[in-house]
């Protein structure tokens, strides 16, 4: 029933099979949602939207290294240097022309990481980028994503398969899942969640629970998508957190 203390702000791959996935621009705000109307509308392409008060974080990968990346992230996980890579691509929204490319390879390694811990305390966060799967793209476990610790950490927490009390942790993910070999790969965009009244799972544990939007709305691959997501924390003692998707700018759950 209560907030954990820091928010986080995370994008990764988790697959058991190789594939590029391509993330060309990450924002983080506390403003309302970045569209029509919204605090994107006043910055076409997003050309000097880092300046705005309420924005918290912008990668655009221009810079074009991951070295360039560091000073902006708590932590980037890169095993071998064989996951992350800044490629020339971008979607047409975009002023810029390079996007970073996520490669899992099943056997070597289970993706990678750009993780940030966000001060000061955020109670409610807007997180939007763009996507695009390889056009033979499988499905995948773990991808981007809002959350908190309590204490805060500059690393991702280990906790799979355990309780989330609201004080000490909270998780709301935004991936691709199956459901189960009901829906063609990667699958439709759901919430992967972990927080205080999550269910617990029929082996015991409790593993993430899974939040769809009525349509379960699927990512093409090999097209570029605009996701945002927005977590709100519940007051403490009352049941008004909040999570909401837009894909494309169109609401898709709230």
């Amino acid at each position: 029933s209560q907030r954990a203390c820091n928010f986080y702000g995370a994008g990764n791959v988790d697959s058991k099979m190789r594939h590029p996935l391509i993330a060309p621009f990450f924002l983080l705000h506390c403003a309302s949602q970045v569209l029509i109307g919204g605090l994107g509308s006043s910055f076409p392409g997003d050309i000097g939207i880092q300046g705005h008060p309420a924005v918290l974080l912008v990668e655009n990968f221009e810079e074009g290294s991951l070295e360039a990346l560091r000073p902006r992230w708590n932590e980037i996980e890169n095993k071998d240097g064989k996951v992350l890579e800044i490629v020339n691509d971008h979607p047409a929204a975009s002023s810029g022309s390079k996007c970073l490319q996520v490669t899992a390879t099943l056997g070597e390694n289970t993706g990678g990481h750009l993780f940030k811990r966000l001060d000061p305390i955020q109670t409610r966060v807007f997180s939007r980028f763009y996507v695009k799967f390889a056009e033979d793209a499988p499905y995948l476990h773990h991808f981007s994503g809002l959350g908190g610790y309590n204490p805060p950490t500059n690393w991702p927490q280990g906790s799979a398969g355990k309780h989330a009390a609201g004080d000490t942790r909270f998780s709301a993910r935004i991936e691709p899942n199956g459901s189960y070999g009901t829906l063609a790969a990667p699958g439709g965009w759901m919430f992967y969640t972990y927080w205080h009244d999550m269910k617990q799972s029929a082996d015991g544990g409790f593993w993430g629970n899974g939040l769809w939007p009525e349509e379960k709305p699927s990512p093409p691959r090999g097209q570029w998508q605009c996701v945002e997501i927005m977590v709100k924390c519940n007051e403490v003692g009352k049941s008004d957190g909040e999570l909401a998707l837009w894909l494309d700018g169109k609401l898709a759950t709230h």
